[in-house]
């Protein structure tokens, strides 16, 4: 598919091409949360063309994958080059959107007095 990028986390891959509109998409890790203090290894992205690599671990039980879709061809970057929609892509560790309506789901209540914390690592490298 020419234009299009790919994208590998350990359990999905997706494909987005700079024609479509992006991704925005949730990805649940395949990992127990029963102890969510444990950093375990989430996502892996890596750029075929430029051997960038980016692993994430986290104490999260999903992430939220975003290709950049609100990039419409008028933000800036530090080179002066305009960002464009699917330009980029971001691995955002998190609970799932929906939790509070999904008693299956981890919980996202934190009472008055409960304190949350939360980890993640992100380390950059070549393949």
């Amino acid at each position: 598919m020419p234009g299009a990028r790919r994208a590998r986390t350990r359990y999905a891959v997706f494909r987005s091409s700079s024609s479509g509109c992006g991704c925005d998409h949730t990805f649940v890790f395949d990992h127990s949360y029963a102890d969510n203090r444990s950093l375990l290894p989430a996502v892996t992205l890596v750029d075929p063309g430029s051997s960038r690599k980016l692993d994430v671990a986290t104490t999260q039980p999903g992430t939220q994958v975003s290709s950049g879709n609100v990039f419409g061809g008028s933000d800036v970057g530090t080179s002066d080059r305009m960002y464009r929609q699917d330009d980029g892509i971001a691995p955002e560790t998190q609970h799932f959107p929906d939790s509070p309506n999904r008693p299956g789901f981890p919980s996202t209540v934190l009472r008055p007095v409960e304190e949350l914390t939360s980890t993640t690592d992100y380390a950059v490298s070549t393949a």
